[in-house]
């Protein structure tokens, strides 16, 4: 099964934090009864396609789509690592040190 999020173009950008919030909480609950999620950007690249299929307003874009059901974690698929950039490149904190 898959969801697709789409938002009014029209929001800003703090709407659009909201928005990755509820999406995150859309995955919470969803594992909460044994489902698991994996959002998926890459649905964005699609959005003429998704719009028309969806019949979505002209002024709405594609955020994501999210993949959801029972996991095999004995697939190869499952078990594909991929890289990811380290947090110290990305990212500040100050006022943590102790």
């Amino acid at each position: 099964m898959g969801l697709i999020f789409s938002i009014d173009a029209a929001l800003t950008k703090f709407s659009w934090l909201d928005y990755g919030i509820f999406i995150q909480t859309v995955m919470m609950a969803a594992q909460a009864v044994g489902l698991d999620m994996c959002p998926q950007v890459s649905f964005a690249r699609f959005q003429n396609v998704i719009a028309e299929h969806l019949e979505l307003p002209a002024d709405y874009e594609v955020v994501c789509g999210m993949s959801m059901g029972l996991s095999d974690c004995d697939s190869p698929v499952s078990r594909l690592l991929t890289g990811r950039e380290p947090v110290e490149n990305f990212a500040r904190f100050l006022g943590f040190d102790s």
